[in-house]
């Protein structure tokens, strides 16, 4: 019959009804995981993206620190004041030395006189500027005046090469060229005597990993250029010197000087030396005054050796000395010395400049060297009677830090003293044989 719904259907009905919400009720759950799922997929998304910013954001926050940081200059106390600049193209640092000496003498034949003087008051200013650009100003006060050593300016055009301006030692004398603050006895020894020392002018350098070229044209010193209308001496030099051997234990250096010059308008010169002390000045050797002088020429031969804590060095220069009036004079001298760091030190080579540096102790007790030297020179020639001296020197050095040391030196002088300031025929032949003790405080910064 229409519009009945018969019996069997009702039954199969109530009988379908649960598994079809069952059905529903499954559909729903998987659709709610799917959901979960996405989220879930939607939230790890999220976190990576978060990642990323946070490391961009630690990037950024990076370059601003150290951009704020660039721009702070660094200041270094370790040895003086040294001012830097972030990009290391800018340095200014102030240091300087205090040498103090004392002497006692032992005469002979000449008064000396036991005492001790501040040989040394050195404060300096130097750095760069631009990368390329180098300057130096050094100023002395010691024994109440004030004078120039150092006052230049450097351009490096290139690693290796350097022009250089102002007042600078001449490239003369592996011993002059060393600091006094690292040579190995108090006083640099007798032949030095001819060697020019500081003088105002321009040099070229270049320097190699083994060697060293450098040539200077010059007039004179600050301290000893004059205001009259007398034309100041001129001079040109050069030096030559190549390590054949160079590594951290074993060293030969091999060099060669020469230098040519005029003296000043009134063509007169003179040599005269103390023998190497400073406390006392009286001279043993004195040509006094040479005159007529047209020119002089300085030749020098350089030789030194490093084998671990032991080292060894040696120079000769020879003076040619030629005169308008009367014959052509020639003097000359040696020395040879040795020294050993008993605690292992070894001295540091600078091949560039062909020079030896200073001494970094190994121990908290510093370090302790041990040194020997024989020196000589001779300035008699022709009709000058400047006199003849040979000396043995023992030196102890004594490094508590890199900055201190201690120097302890003994020197027995055996000499033919100058006739230029006493009669010839009552001086001449007799020795005059003085020793002394030295000694030395010296702080470097």
């Amino acid at each position: 019959m229409v519009g009945r719904i018969p019996l069997s259907g009702i039954c199969l009905s109530l009988a379908l009804s649960p598994l079809l919400t069952f059905a529903a009720d499954a559909t729903d759950t998987e659709q709610l995981q799917n959901i979960i799922r996405k989220q879930h997929r939607h939230l790890l998304h999220q976190q990576q993206q978060i990642k990323v910013l946070q490391n961009q954001m630690s990037v950024v926050e990076k370059k601003q620190a150290s951009k704020k940081k660039s721009t702070n200059a660094r200041v270094n106390l370790k040895q003086g004041m040294k001012v830097k600049s972030a990009d290391g193209q800018n340095t200014f640092r102030v240091g300087g030395r205090l040498h103090v000496d004392s002497a006692v003498y032992n005469e002979d034949k000449r008064a000396f006189g036991n005492g001790i003087e501040i040989r040394r008051a050195r404060i300096n200013v130097a750095g760069k500027f631009k990368k390329n650009w180098k300057y130096r100003a050094e100023y002395d006060f010691a024994h109440n005046r004030a004078s120039v050593k150092d006052a230049y300016i450097t351009y490096s055009y290139s690693r290796q090469n350097a022009i250089k301006a102002g007042q600078f030692q001449v490239p003369f004398s592996l011993e002059e060229l060393g600091s006094s603050n690292n040579i190995m006895f108090m006083e640099r020894a007798l032949p030095n005597i001819f060697v020019p020392g500081y003088k105002t002018g321009i040099s070229i350098s270049n320097g190699g990993d083994n060697s060293s070229a450098s040539a200077a044209v010059y007039g004179e010193a600050v301290n000893s250029q004059n205001n009259s209308n007398i034309d100041n001496g001129w001079g040109v030099a050069g030096r030559l010197t190549y390590a054949p051997l160079l590594t951290n234990s074993l060293l030969l250096h091999l060099g060669a000087a020469v230098e040519y010059q005029e003296p000043d308008g009134d063509n007169s010169m003179r040599l005269r030396t103390t023998p190497e002390t400073h406390v006392s000045r009286t001279r043993l050797l004195n040509t006094d005054t040479i005159s007529d002088v047209d020119h002089f020429e300085n030749y020098g031969l350089e030789i030194a050796t490093r084998v671990g804590s032991f080292s060894m060095q040696g120079e000769y220069i020879a003076s040619v000395i030629e005169r308008n009036v009367g014959n052509t004079l020639e003097f000359d001298g040696w020395y040879a010395s040795t020294g050993w760091f008993i605690t292992g030190e070894r001295r540091i080579y600078r091949a560039r400049k062909g020079a030896f540096r200073g001494v970094t102790p190994k121990h908290g007790y510093g370090a302790l060297e041990l040194a020997i030297r024989y020196s000589s020179l001779n300035l008699n020639d022709d009709n000058v009677y400047g006199g003849r001296e040979n000396n043995w020197t023992l030196g102890m050095n004594w490094y508590p830090t890199s900055s201190i040391r201690f120097m302890l030196n003994y020197t027995q002088a055996n000499a033919e003293p100058s006739t230029a300031e006493v009669n010839p025929d009552e001086f001449r032949g007799i020795k005059d044989s003085p020793d002394f003790f030295q000694m030395r405080m010296q702080i470097k910064f």
